[in-house]
């Protein structure tokens, strides 16, 4: 469900073509360890928002992705390994053009 539509694209086809930017074509910039936390920003920012959604809206017709069907615990224990995959992926990134 995650990868069908409109999903595809902006959860699978428009971040590898961001990474490719970012790996092959943009290749005077440096990528700092500061910078790797700010990629966390905008997971931080949705991740705040569905919780938000669920808290006001309830889970039953907001919870786009099933998280709270596992319940609260699981449901924050997901967001914090989304967080942490997210942080990887820019550490990862980060590899082939570290700066200061």
């Amino acid at each position: 469900m995650v990868y069908a539509g409109a999903n595809f694209w902006s959860h699978l086809i428009v971040p590898v073509l961001a990474m490719a930017d970012f790996l092959v074509l943009d290749r005077e910039c440096t990528f700092t360890m500061r910078d790797t936390f700010i990629a966390v920003i905008p997971t931080l920012a949705y991740g705040l928002f569905y919780m938000e959604n669920l808290l006001v809206g309830g889970a039953e017709d907001n919870d786009w992705y099933g998280f709270q069907g596992f319940g609260a615990g699981a449901g924050i224990g997901i967001y914090l390994i989304l967080l942490a995959a997210n942080w990887i992926i820019a550490l990862i990134l980060r590899l082939p053009r570290r700066g200061a």
